[in-house]
């Protein structure tokens, strides 16, 4: 049976195990490993004696960097890592899975803009990929932004090019409660958060949920672990 790992903080409610069983067609062994500090995480050496792939959530995205040899792009958060002979190997599978979903985005609309909510590694990762991409964005954060759970975003970015989107990538301790338009996308990272399913899809255009990135996400993944 493949034995797979979820590192995090707070991630009961994960459905990864449901989505990988579903990807691979086939039962998984999956083991949650919920830590409220760094202090109880267990060492790699002992993770995979267990497990043949392990991926890494919030809060914890940084913890294993110095011990690890980074593929693909080197962004300072990893979310997925194998074991290769006597080597720890870790990538961002958040990025491709981003970078494809704002591909699909590009090829909808001639030009698109975004406000990131979030200061966090999800924040940064979006925000690498759209300077790449050469797209126009605004991050507005809890620590820099007045009132930032009711803010009104229309008057925040004033007129725009393009389509706006708004990207959730705040942890599920936070729900948006201020204004937004019906002409913009809401894109919450986070999935099944029922504040933000039961609020926000009449305010917009479109409202996607984060179980679309997180299966994205764990097709590379599967790729990245050779399985």
């Amino acid at each position: 049976m493949i034995t797979l790992g979820l590192i995090g903080k707070n991630i009961k409610h994960s459905k990864s195990s449901e989505i990988y069983e579903a990807l691979l067609n086939k039962k998984v062994k999956y083991t949650i490993y919920d830590y409220p500090t760094t202090l109880e995480i267990p060492t790699l050496d002992k993770i995979f004696k267990e497990n043949l792939g392990l991926s890494i959530t919030s809060p914890y995205k940084r913890f294993f960097l110095d011990q690890v040899e980074i593929v693909g792009p080197d962004l300072n958060a990893i979310n997925c890592i194998k074991k290769s002979g006597e080597t720890y190997l870790a990538t961002n599978t958040d990025y491709f899975a981003l970078s494809d979903m704002i591909d699909d985005f590009s090829k909808e609309f001639k030009e698109l803009y975004f406000v990131i909510l979030g200061d966090g590694v999800m924040s940064q990762v979006t925000s690498k990929l759209l300077e790449n991409k050469q797209i126009s964005f605004k991050s507005l954060s809890r620590k820099t932004t007045p009132n930032f759970k009711n803010l009104d975003i229309p008057e925040e970015i004033g007129a725009v090019e393009g389509q706006v989107i708004v990207v959730n990538s705040c942890s599920r301790d936070f729900s948006f409660n201020g204004r937004l338009s019906k002409d913009y996308l809401f894109w919450d990272y986070n999935y099944n958060f029922l504040p933000h399913q039961r609020s926000i899809p009449t305010k917009v255009l479109r409202y996607i949920d984060g179980l679309s990135l997180l299966k994205l996400q764990a097709k590379y993944a599967i790729k990245f672990w050779d399985i």
